[in-house]
Formats: structure tokens, sequence, C-alpha cells
């Protein structure tokens, strides 16, 4: 081949063996990053937002000059709105924050960080769950009112029986809070206790529990969990309930613990706490 046909840089290619290895070393190196990335690099992560739990609000402004928000953590969207609407008229919070604001949301929700950072003034949970997330949790929290425990039946719309015979193609409402020990958990032990392995279908689950009772009104579904407070007369007909757990620990509220030296306010809290939870034990829970 004559040599004013031959590409210059073919020359220097053969010329330059030092130049042959490092082009060779590139694409080895690039054949190499390219398999760690397929074979050993975690996947990305899809840009979406964290799926959060179910999660509800009520918050309203405080007259005055104080500042910060007095929250309140609750583990029943049942009692968000009657407790914002008494702490939002309460004269004790006046002039001390700036507004007050009432949450709920699953259990599983609440962090470590939110017990050391002192996120909530005010909450309603149980030891274990405290003692689970934060060890030393009373550095952070004080007990304020321990609740009375509470029993947890299967209502139905017609007796209750609770056999596989009687179970099959039923259907039973559920809480979908994994947690939560009458809407998911003693239920399901009940179930098993009893030999019944509910089939794909047989159980329903639902975010809170006027949605189960609206569920059974229905006849979306034949059997929900449902609570009677000892001492109270259940709000259900006993005659189509089946009791599956007594004495069942309700756990107690919790205040900051540098609000907890604050005598009447403490008292105060107290008071309103009460009030919410009677009134709310007189109507379906």
């Amino acid at each position: 081949m004559p040599s004013c046909l031959v590409n210059p840089a073919y020359l220097l290619w053969l010329r330059r063996p030092w130049l042959q290895q490092g082009l060779l070393s590139l694409v080895a190196l690039a054949l190499m990053s390219a398999l760690w990335w397929a074979l050993i690099a975690p996947p990305r992560q899809a840009d979406t937002p964290y799926p959060l739990g179910p999660y509800n609000q009520e918050r309203c402004p405080l007259p005055g000059e104080g500042s910060g928000t007095f929250k309140v953590l609750v583990i029943s969207q049942l009692l968000a709105k009657p407790l914002a609407q008494a702490l939002c008229h309460e004269p004790a919070l006046t002039g001390r924050f700036a507004q007050v604001e009432v949450s709920w949301q699953a259990r599983g929700e609440l962090s470590a960080a939110d017990i050391m950072e002192r996120r909530y003034q005010l909450l309603w949970n149980r030891d274990y769950v405290l003692t689970g997330l934060v060890p030393r949790y009373h550095q952070y929290l004080a007990e304020l009112l321990a609740l009375p425990d509470y029993q947890v039946y299967l209502l139905g719309r017609e007796p209750v029986v609770l056999s596989s015979a009687a179970f099959a193609g039923k259907r039973l409402g559920l809480l979908s809070d994994s947690e939560s020990q009458s809407g998911y958990q003693l239920p399901l032990h009940a179930l098993n206790d009893a030999g019944i392995k509910p089939e794909p279908g047989q159980l329903r689950f639902f975010r809170e529990r006027r949605q189960l009772q609206a569920a059974l009104a229905k006849g979306n579904v034949d059997f929900i969990t449902a609570i009677a407070a000892k001492g109270h007369t259940p709000w259900f007909d006993p005659a189509k309930a089946l009791l599956i757990a007594g004495k069942v620990p309700a756990g107690a509220w919790f205040i900051d613990s540098r609000l907890s030296r604050d005598k009447a306010l403490s008292e105060t809290l107290v008071r309103h706490l009460e009030a919410a939870m009677k009134a709310q034990l007189a109507r379906p829970w």
C-alpha cells in the first residue's frame, strides 16, 4: 500500500506501543465501571415524594402575643376536632402560644426525633411504645393522665359466632394501622385462636373507625372491631357483639416535661382531656 494513502494517526499507533496500552487501559476501565454500576451499585430511587401515613390536622390561632405552636398528637382522628375546639378557647394557653395544632397520624409515624426534639407538647400513646423509641423518654415527657382499660369486641350486623363455618364467606373490617391493638392485632389474634384462616378478600382495611362503622351499616362488611371503655355503656348493641379481649391498656396522655412543672396548666389540660374522652366514649368509637 502506498505510504501516501496511510493515515498518519495509524502510523503513530504502530510506532507508539505506550499509546496502544493507554487506550486499551481506558477501554478496560470504562467496561469495568459500567459493570460495577450494572451489578453492584444500588438502584437510584425514583424522584417521588416519600409516602406519608394517614394524617389529619386541626389548627387555630390564639389571641395575644404568644409565640410558637402548642402541638397535640392523638392516635384517633375522632378526638382531633373536639380537642382543638376546647384548647383554642383556653385562657391558659393565650399569651403563651400563638396557635394550637391537634394532629392525628398512625402510631408507626411517631419517631424518636419527635420525642427528643420536643415536637409535641401533648400526646397520647402507650409507655412501651415510647420506651421502644426512646428508652429515657421521661427526660422529655411526663405522664399527665393515665387512661382506663377498655374492652374489644367483634361487632356484626347479626350476633357474632366465631367459627370457621360461621366466618365462611364473611368479610371483616379492620384498621389499616397494623400497630393498632383493637383495630388490627387483637381481631386477627381472635381469628387465629379460633382456627380461622381468612381467604383473600375476607379482610377489608380502612383508615378510620368512622369508615369501619359506615361499611358495617352499608353492608360492605359483616363484622368490625368495636371498643367499649370499662364502666361506660357501649354505643353498640351488646347482643350483636362478641368480646375478644378485656382489660386492654389504653395508655396515657403525656406532656412536655418542661410544661409539667406548671401545675395550673397541667390541671387545666387534664380537665379538657377528661371531658373530650368522656364525650367520645358516648359516641361510636
